[in-house]
């Protein structure tokens, strides 16, 4: 396999169907005071039983100045593991109807008001940091429907429990397998009007690009940006991060309509917009490295 093979995500979250219906039936019937003792346990063995993703969260905590000795290792992977699956809960939590629950902080208002009297379809670009899931419900209330795309290498049993919790919420799913006819569908919501969420830091198909971010090189894709220059439509970077117990920041960044400078050298601007994205999410992973949740071999071998 080639290191940039090695470098995509396989489509399999830790934890498995069991784990995520048990969190799941835990919040769904008032569980939430009990949920952090659970984490914990759950966040100890995955340091001691989950050797890839304790080596990438080694790699991040020394990349952001909080490695160093073993130990100061170790305690850096319980509580990135510990804010993985605090994250994980919260988005149960949100999707499954207890919204009520939390607090939100807006930032870049004014940036999404503007976009929705535009009418126009709108390319969030978000990123596996903090909890996405907050997105469709803080939008709500623009009056535009909200489509978050996911892939279909997610394992089914995740995608069947987060289908199940999103019934009735606001916003919908659209799973893609990167095909044209995907594309296609993505195409037609931006043509209806529609924000449509995609990630923006996580290569599951394709070659992507490599961007510099926290001081390595890793693969990005480009499908947001070649989809959004196709349809002419707005890009805006978007982000929920969790500030507090049960309170989360929302943040929006206007990037505007992207324009291919040469049609002859597409590339070039693809992976000039994927940078750019980068060294925004740069700066909410190093003030906040333990809500990332790449938690596999990320960065391509120095060489």
């Amino acid at each position: 396999m080639e290191q940039a093979d090695a470098r995509r995500w396989s489509g399999r979250e830790r934890g498995g169907r069991l784990g995520h219906l048990f969190f799941a039936f835990l919040v769904r019937h008032g569980g939430l005071a009990l949920t952090p003792f659970f984490v914990f346990w759950v966040a100890l063995y995955f340091v001691v039983a989950a050797p890839e993703g304790r080596r990438a969260s080694f790699d991040l905590a020394d990349r952001v100045g909080r490695g160093g000795t073993l130990l100061r290792r170790l305690r850096f992977a319980l509580r990135h593991f510990y804010t993985f699956g605090t994250l994980l809960v919260d988005r149960f939590a949100i999707l499954g109807g207890q919204v009520d629950r939390y607090r939100f902080r807006e930032h870049g208002r004014p940036i999404m008001e503007d976009a929705a009297r535009e009418g126009n379809g709108i390319v969030l670009v978000t990123a596996h940091i903090g909890n996405w899931t907050i997105m469709g419900h803080l939008l709500d209330d623009l009056g535009k429907t909200v489509t978050l795309v996911m892939h279909d290498a997610i394992q089914p049993e995740m995608r069947e429990t987060m289908e199940k919790l999103a019934r009735g919420s606001a916003f919908r799913v659209l799973h893609t397998d990167g095909s044209p006819a995907s594309a296609a569908e993505i195409m037609e919501a931006l043509e209806r009007g529609e924000f449509v969420g995609m990630m923006g830091d996580r290569l599951l198909a394709g070659e992507g690009v490599a961007v510099d971010f926290l001081g390595g090189r890793a693969r990005f894709p480009v499908g947001p940006y070649a989809i959004a220059a196709s349809a002419g439509v707005p890009v805006i970077h978007v982000f929920g991060t969790r500030s507090g117990s049960r309170r989360y920041d929302f943040h929006a960044r206007s990037v505007g309509v992207l324009r291919y400078a040469d049609r002859r050298r597409k590339a070039s601007d693809l992976a000039r917009w994927a940078q750019d994205f980068a060294a925004t999410l740069e700066g909410l992973v190093r003030a906040q490295p333990e809500q990332w949740g790449n938690l596999y071999p990320f960065w391509e071998p120095a060489p």
